[in-house]
């Protein structure tokens, strides 16, 4: 199954300002990730804020997409 990353407004401005979009988004990660961990490149810490799996209309499992969020900081 395929897996991608979706960045929030917030990551993505970040990403870009921090030079790391384009690696960010080749990232690939495995079915394993939950909602809650935490994906970093040296000092830059994404979270991941939601998991979901994506189904065609025909009913087969498209993808598996992980949306990042920054800065990581727990909800509570």
């Amino acid at each position: 199954m395929e897996s991608i990353i979706q960045l929030t407004t917030v990551a993505r401005v970040h990403a870009e300002r921090k030079g790391l979009l384009d690696r960010l988004q080749e990232t690939k990660p495995d079915c394993w990730v939950v909602a809650g961990d935490v994906i970093a490149f040296g000092d830059q810490r994404f979270i991941v804020r939601e998991r979901r799996i994506e189904v065609a209309e025909d009913g087969a499992v498209s993808r598996l997409v992980f949306v990042l969020d920054y800065p990581a900081r727990s909800g509570g």
